[in-house]
């Protein structure tokens, strides 16, 4: 189990925020997330190094860069803007996240999640996906916000320039 995931343990259950995209649902560990943000102004940054790097917004006196996870994940583009921004503390960032919708904040059981298997996603290397969960009758894929970005991608975030 990814170390993140683990630091929030308890005995049965464990709580993450759910949001969609594409219709699907997603769930980050909630002790992970600063906040949940309206959609805002994206300011492109020219020739950045990542596509998936959407650009960056400006929140209380910071500028964070800001992922389009759509893009990460391969998934088609959405007709209209995404409404919500998902801010998530990494070890050595604040980063945020563009997503469709955020549904809750649940509890999910230990026992609810399946580890992913090799081979299901594309990528073996970087596997993005800690695992899948069952929530009432719904699968919410759980990514791995370890491997979400990879070290160098990492580092770029910690050097304070995401471009």
């Amino acid at each position: 189990m990814h170390q993140e995931i683990g630091a929030v343990l308890t005995d049965t259950a464990y709580p993450f925020v759910i949001f969609t995209l594409n219709a699907h649902s997603f769930a980050f560990p909630a002790v992970q997330v600063r906040e949940i943000l309206p959609r805002q102004d994206i300011v492109p940054v020219p020739q950045t190094h990542y596509s998936f790097i959407e650009g960056v917004i400006h929140v209380r006196g910071r500028i964070l860069p800001l992922m389009d996870l759509r893009k990460r994940f391969g998934l088609p583009a959405r007709d209209e803007p995404s409404n919500r921004i998902v801010l998530v503390r990494l070890p050595k960032a604040l980063i945020g996240f563009v997503v469709d919708s955020v549904q809750e904040v649940t509890m999910i059981p230990i026992q609810a999640i399946q580890q992913t298997f090799d081979g299901i996603t594309r990528d073996v290397d970087k596997k993005v996906l800690h695992g899948v969960a069952r929530v009432g009758n719904s699968l919410v894929l759980l990514p791995d916000l370890g491997v979400l970005l990879a070290p160098e991608e990492h580092a770029l975030l910690a050097g304070k320039k995401p471009w």
